[in-house]
């Protein structure tokens, strides 16, 4: 295996998120990272975009004060109306978009 999960973060699981928070440490790592946090969410076309936003801050403030030296990678497929929201509020954690371009025609923001 390239990488040991070393635990679950249920602390940051929410159900009404559909969310997934688990901490990996693969054989190898950059020296500035101890690990790496996965956050995998589910943001549903119908939901709040602001509370779905409070709560991404919050777990990611979270993580940080945490585990202060890990790598975050956050999975989401986040409508249209939240991505503008979040690349803002996402800043003063240095996350980088990856996936710049539609996924599934216009049903995702560019």
């Amino acid at each position: 295996m390239f990488f040991e999960i070393l635990a679950r973060l249920t602390t940051l699981r929410k159900n009404e998120y559909r969310s997934l928070w688990t901490d990996i440490k693969p054989r190898r790592l950059p020296r500035n990272f101890s690990n790496i946090i996965v956050g995998m969410v589910y943001h549903p076309p119908c939901a709040n975009d602001n509370t779905m936003k409070e709560y991404l801050l919050s777990s990611l403030e979270s993580l940080e004060s945490k585990f202060p030296n890990c790598a975050i990678i956050l999975a989401s497929d986040f409508n249209r109306t939240l991505s503008p929201i979040l690349e803002r509020a996402f800043r003063p954690f240095l996350l980088n978009r990856v996936v710049t371009f539609p996924t599934r025609g216009e049903t995702t923001r560019n």
